[in-house]
């Protein structure tokens, strides 16, 4: 019998693995012979995307910030940049500003405790200017996105300093799920 698309050469047809209809690149049917080894492929292939599917569902669940509504307490600063900040303005950035520093701290010393700790420390001398850029901006009527991952930490002390996410998230949650990942995603007061 001759050899059936290269697989090789079948005896016995009623020992034959079933064709598998599949397309070729211009379009054509035609059909292939299935392998044991390529069927274990598949079944591996099935058995990651099942166990993925399992951690994506784990993770959605224990997420607080993803979900049809997200509620936060947020200190009520703005700053106008047409005239100069009062001093009780200032005092509350300074404030802000220890506050994230901390946060910021705590989450990467509690990620270096299971030796996670690499190069994250180039957000912390982020944190007044990012403070200011949130005390000036908009954020109700214009949505921002920060695309530069290594100042994460910072912003994510920011945001928690402004009242829009939990400290303890951010000291916690710090690159350990989808909340509060390494790189910026979506959370009240903008990304």
């Amino acid at each position: 019998m001759p050899a059936l698309f290269g697989v090789g050469t079948i005896t016995d047809p009623a020992r034959a693995p079933a064709p598998t209809p599949c397309l070729t690149p211009g379009g054509l049917r035609r059909e292939k012979q299935e392998s044991p080894k390529d069927e274990a492929k598949m079944i591996s292939l099935q058995s990651a995307l099942s166990a993925q599917a399992r951690r994506n569902r784990k993770l959605l669940s224990e997420a607080s910030y993803l979900g049809p509504s997200v509620s936060s307490k947020v200190v009520p600063l703005r700053i106008d940049v047409k005239g100069p900040a009062s001093a009780d303005q200032l005092d509350a950035v300074v404030g802000l500003g220890a506050e994230a520093a901390s946060t910021a701290i705590s989450s990467l010393a509690s990620l270096a405790k299971i030796g996670e700790l690499d190069h994250l420390g180039g957000g912390l001398e982020l944190i007044d200017p990012l403070l200011l850029s949130m005390a000036v901006a908009d954020g109700e009527s214009v949505d921002y996105t920060i695309e530069h991952a290594h100042t994460s930490i910072g912003y994510y002390a920011a945001l928690a300093a402004f009242g829009y996410v939990k400290s303890k998230d951010v000291v916690e949650g710090f690159r350990r799920g989808i909340d509060i990942a390494g790189h910026v995603s979506w959370l009240p007061g903008g990304t």
